[in-house]
């Protein structure tokens, strides 16, 4: 789920509120494979995230691995017959 402004409605004032049980979408994030595309898609997430060239640095097996969990997340769904 997302607010108007496309914001995760679990996203408050204090950072995540879900931070702990977050789904693969969100603890994967900035290393899906569109933005590790290039230098340049790289630089433009940043301009919409603050975390992004903060904190530690991550070795190149940490992001092959985020990026590799990101491309085979298996989305969540509902058995709908009940």
């Amino acid at each position: 789920m997302e607010k108007k402004n496309y914001d995760c409605v679990l996203w408050g004032e204090n950072g995540c509120l879900a931070y702990e049980v977050r789904p693969v979408q969100c603890s994967t994030y900035p290393f899906w494979p569109w933005i590790l595309e290039s230098r340049s898609s790289w630089e433009e997430e940043g301009k919409s995230c603050k975390g992004i060239n903060c904190g530690r640095k991550r070795s190149q097996k940490e992001i092959d691995e985020q990026k590799f969990l990101h491309e085979h997340n298996l989305p969540i769904t509902r058995d709908l017959e009940l």
